[in-house]
């Protein structure tokens, strides 16, 4: 699974303001590369796409799961925690 706190490439429409909701991402020919989900009401979207064996639904179902209480899910929370406190 892929997730990001800012878009690399592709185009959306902003989901609307509640955890949860998502639009989709596309490239320049209107391809589905991904999802922009929102995982907290007032925070700004982040970026999902499906991984190897696993759908784009699955992907957002389980980076829902893994946001507790911030915006990035849990273990990408705790690994940036780590690299911070090793420098």
């Amino acid at each position: 699974i892929g997730c990001a706190k800012s878009i690399l490439y592709g185009r959306y429409e902003e989901p609307v303001n509640l955890k949860g909701a998502y639009t989709f991402l596309k490239d320049e020919e209107g391809e589905l590369i991904g999802a922009v989900l929102r995982t907290k009401k007032n925070v700004k979207p982040i970026f999902v796409s499906q991984g190897y064996r696993i759908d784009l639904d699955q992907a957002l179902d389980i980076i829902l799961t893994c946001c507790r209480r911030e915006k990035i899910p849990e273990p990408l929370r705790l690994a940036h925690l780590e690299t911070v406190q090793a420098l």
